[in-house]
């Protein structure tokens, strides 16, 4: 594994504060910048530019309406606080979990988690929910780099604490995508001490949307952080690819979880070996895509898709630059995978958007951007039918802890 890039290199002094999803106006978006020319060792090409209405985020879903409010509830029959959210808000009309500042206004809204980078988060269909667990945070106490302990949801009116859970321990780097199979999020593996890069782990756990439970698979993939997974849902198998093992070893297998156990599924011809790689599911050509990395001490910049069988190099896209350390995610409403951000050689993080239409990549020059980030999580969030930024780290900002939607046209800051 490549040296651990540390606030110190990025950051003078380091700002982090807890910021309301919905509560005020965030920091400007700025300007994408230009990526450069891409490496010539993997490389690809353009797509039709697909754009759809932005929805009102700031509107909650009206099944979600609540007679007593969010985070009330009325067991005697006189509205109040529950017990899982005990800070009254706004004259009471909504409740926010223990930690959290009330947003200004009636609309529920309350503060999310502070900056970190390399989180694993994951959205779950079944509750309409993403959840954001682990990642490397500041401790403002101690002055350290650390491992966060928090856990956190966003649902679909605002951000809720789960708090320190029991379920996995702290961890960074590890992968995270909803099995449709065991109706749950399946987390893999992760960096559980942040000093110690051969601190990793080959643990399997699944969340039920309210408790962990650690899976005990007969077979399980070597031990390794900063992979790529995805949950292939016409096959029903979660694909596992690549990342960095004990002793700095890059990896380059493909293991298949079918829902009980792990199975080594590595075709004769493979990407290289990889970490920071970014990769999705793309269900409407059925195929698993996977793009980028830290590939032999190089930024790659090749996509690739894999089928269930094989491994396919895609043709490459001149003016991309290479890049790892970049979130990835599928839009199912408009069929395109996006991709933001991310470290390449001698720049800034990047700022840039690109989608991949199944055959190219086409860079998108939406008026504002998400400043620039490395180590940043992306979902899809089918409710808001948004594509969701969270997090990673700077060298303006430091850890971040803003939250972005694409929409295929425009990014909106929500916190």
């Amino acid at each position: 594994m490549r040296p651990q890039k540390t606030l110190a290199q990025l950051l003078p002094i380091l700002s982090v504060t807890a910021m309301s999803l919905f509560g005020f106006a965030g920091i400007t978006g700025c300007k994408s910048q230009d990526p450069g020319a891409a490496l010539m060792t993997e490389d690809m090409a353009s797509a039709p530019d697909m754009a759809t209405e932005a929805p009102d985020l700031l509107v909650p879903p009206p099944d979600l309406a609540m007679a007593c409010g969010y985070g009330r509830s009325a067991p005697a029959g006189v509205c109040g606080c529950d017990s899982a959210h005990p800070v009254a808000c706004t004259n009471a009309s909504f409740c926010c979990g223990s930690g959290q500042q009330c947003g200004s206004g009636f609309t529920p809204s309350c503060s999310g988690p502070t900056g970190r980078q390399r989180l694993a988060a994951g959205y779950d269909p079944k509750r309409g929910l993403t959840l954001l667990q682990g990642g490397q945070c500041y401790d403002p106490v101690s002055g350290v780099e650390t491992l966060c302990t928090d856990e956190w949801e966003l649902n679909s009116v605002t951000f809720h604490n789960h708090g320190i859970v029991t379920g996995p321990t702290p961890r960074a780097g590890a992968t995270l995508a909803f099995d449709a199979g065991l109706g749950g999020l399946l987390l893999f593996g992760g960096q559980t001490k942040w000093t110690d890069p051969n601190a990793i782990s080959a643990e399997t756990w699944l969340w039920n949307g309210s408790t962990w439970a650690a899976k005990t698979p007969a077979t399980s993939p070597p031990a390794r952080a900063m992979a790529g997974q995805a949950y292939d849902s016409t096959r029903r198998r979660m694909v596992l690819f690549g990342g960095v093992g004990v002793g700095d070893m890059a990896l380059e297998d493909t293991w298949e979880w079918d829902g009980t156990t792990w199975t080594d599924r590595t075709p004769e011809v493979s990407p290289a070996a990889r970490e920071g790689h970014g990769m999705t599911y793309d269900s409407k050509r059925q195929k698993i895509v996977m793009h980028g990395g830290l590939a032999g001490g190089m930024y790659a910049s090749g996509t690739w898709t894999y089928d269930g069988t094989s491994w396919t190099a895609a043709l490459p896209t001149f003016g991309m630059a290479a890049r790892a350390y970049f979130p990835m995610a599928f839009d199912e409403a408009r069929g395109v995978v996006v991709l933001f951000g991310g470290e390449t050689p001698g720049q800034d993080p990047l700022a840039d958007t690109w989608e991949w239409s199944g055959t190219v990549w086409q860079r998108k020059f939406p008026v504002a951007s998400p400043p620039g980030r490395v180590g940043a999580s992306m979902v899809y969030d089918a409710v808001r039918k948004v594509t969701l930024l969270f997090g990673g780290v700077n060298g303006t900002q430091g850890l971040i802890s803003d939250v972005w939607a694409w929409d295929g046209t425009t990014w909106k800051q929500l916190s």
